[in-house]
């Protein structure tokens, strides 16, 4: 008799017992995979925040100074640091290797001027006014202010994710002795201004870009800017820390901007090229990641730039990348003291930093 032919092959069990282990790699894997995509992002935001520190003191080598929050006045006030002026990170186009750029700008900013803390009136450019037409040429993307690690929305592509710091205060309006940060409104910052020592003091940090997929209104989009006008106390409370803002000034006020539905139809980390709070700036009154959102006092319907709260914020896990006026980079934790925080953030108070 023939005898009888075993057929080779897996069973089912078998098979199964396969698959699950398959399943099991892929789940250990993808985290790994996701962890190391997340550094190398990290390491890029690192670098874009290194690349802005080296433009800025190369400015300061030339000018003798840093650039402000806003350069030049708007059409509308012609005071010197108007709301439609151009922004820090405008005047550092040079030295981040955009000089054709920045050279499209360069008919409405008179840099011979500036020792003197002026500037030529800027055309507006968010319209074809003037004899400015070059917005579409203007309004692009530029990687140097993009971190890696957020997604901005798809329907502009001027957004940035760096912010100038403002210092211990309402960021914008206000007289200028509470204007304490490395950039201000009206106030002009020289290397030798940075009293309590150049790495113990913020000079950027990280914002997040909004209206990611959020409707108006949407409470748990922080990024979107509250229109504040009816926060009791907004503008008639002090204006820096310095001179008299309290922490719990700021949870008073942040805990009313929960409640606010209206938001404006402004943008955070929209325009890089103005010079505005939200945009291109922030303070230091929110933590970093703070979970009481951008807010502005001042006003409701109009643009952003009041005073309010513009806080720091990050995609990055456990809180924000900054810029030291040394031009050193250092993470700071979400859980940062509040006062550790306005200290690191105000140019010259003579309180120490110390580590965080």
């Amino acid at each position: 008799m023939l005898g009888r032919r075993r057929l080779s092959g897996f069973t089912l069990i078998e098979l199964l017992v396969v698959i699950a282990i398959i399943a099991i790699l892929i789940a250990l894997l993808l985290p790994a995979v996701q962890q190391a995509r997340e550094a190398a992002r990290r390491t890029q935001c690192k670098n874009n925040l290194k690349q802005f520190g080296l433009a800025l003191h190369n400015y300061h080598d030339n000018f003798q100074m840093f650039p402000r929050v806003v350069q030049g006045p708007s059409r509308e006030s012609g005071a010197g640091n108007g709301w439609r002026g151009y922004s820090a990170h405008t005047m550092i186009l040079p030295y981040m290797d955009q000089a054709p750029l920045y050279n499209i700008l360069s008919d409405a900013i008179n840099q011979n001027r500036l020792t003197t803390g002026e500037a030529t009136v800027p055309p507006d450019i968010e319209t074809a006014s003037g004899t400015y037409q070059n917005l579409g040429m203007v309004a692009r993307s530029l990687a140097a202010f993009n971190c890696p690690s957020d997604s901005p929305p798809q329907d502009r592509r001027d957004w940035n994710n760096y912010a100038v710091s403002t210092g211990a205060n309402k960021g914008w309006g206000m007289s200028i002795v509470d204007e304490n940060g490395m950039f201000n409104q009206t106030a002009w910052v020289r290397m030798g201004d940075l009293s309590d020592g150049t790495s113990n003091i913020c000079a950027v940090s990280e914002i997040v870009t909004s209206d990611q997929g959020g409707r108006n209104g949407d409470q748990t989009d922080l990024t979107r800017v509250r229109e504040g006008a009816g926060i009791a106390g907004g503008n008639a409370a002090p204006d820096s820390v310095s001179n008299g803002i309290t922490l719990a000034n700021v949870q008073a006020w942040g805990q009313a901007a929960q409640a606010i539905t209206t938001i404006n139809g402004n943008r955070v980390g929209e325009r890089w090229y103005r010079g505005q709070s939200s945009r291109t700036s922030f303070n230091s009154l929110l933590t970093p990641n703070s979970k009481f959102p951008n807010v502005t006092f001042h006003c409701a319907g109009c643009n952003f730039d009041g005073r309010g709260l513009h806080a720091a914020r990050s995609k990055h896990t456990g809180g924000v990348h900054t810029l030291s006026g040394d031009g050193s980079v250092r993470f700071v934790s979400e859980n940062v003291d509040w006062a550790t925080w306005q200290r690191y953030a105000t140019r010259n108070d003579g309180q120490p930093v110390g580590d965080f």
